[in-house]
């Protein structure tokens, strides 16, 4: 769980049976991260860690990354500013998120129609992924929508 922040994608999957590695450059977000997981009882299947995107998982492979990420392009006015605006993430995101997955492995983006989605997923197309919408959510004044993403030749 990438960017996890408070860890609720992270609980979500672990609820669901996963192991779970969550990263997150905040320190406060990890430590929140790090009391969810206790409180809701599931500090043995979450094991949350400090650092940037792909940095604190370096030459691990997952079966499923989730990431919520940065909505918005720009530099983040402060720590609690990095959840929604980014220079580079999302070329970052899309360079490397082939090299953590397992075989067989993908990635659900949540993206807001009140951001920049359509540039992360042009950028993950351009470097081989296929992402189809999941799931979609109309909440009025804006549109989530949850993208499920693979790489090229895996169908899913």
């Amino acid at each position: 769980d990438l960017g996890t922040g408070s860890g609720l994608g992270a609980l979500a999957a672990a609820r669901r049976g996963f192991r779970v590695v969550a990263t997150d450059l905040n320190p406060a977000a990890v430590a929140a991260a790090r009391a969810n997981a206790a409180a809701n009882g599931f500090a043995d299947r979450i094991e949350v860690r400090h650092g940037d995107l792909f940095a604190p998982v370096a030459g691990e492979r997952f079966d499923l990354v989730l990431f919520n990420p940065p909505y918005f392009r720009g530099a983040p006015r402060d720590e609690a500013d990095r959840a929604w605006r980014s220079d580079d993430v999302r070329e970052r995101f899309a360079a490397e998120l082939a090299g953590v997955l397992a075989p067989g492995g993908g990635a659900l983006l949540v993206l807001s129609s009140d951001g920049e989605g359509d540039d992360l997923l042009a950028r993950l197309a351009a470097s081989g992924c296929a992402a189809r919408p999941a799931l979609v959510r109309d909440l009025w004044n804006e549109v989530v929508t949850v993208w499920s993403v693979a790489t090229a030749g895996d169908a899913r």
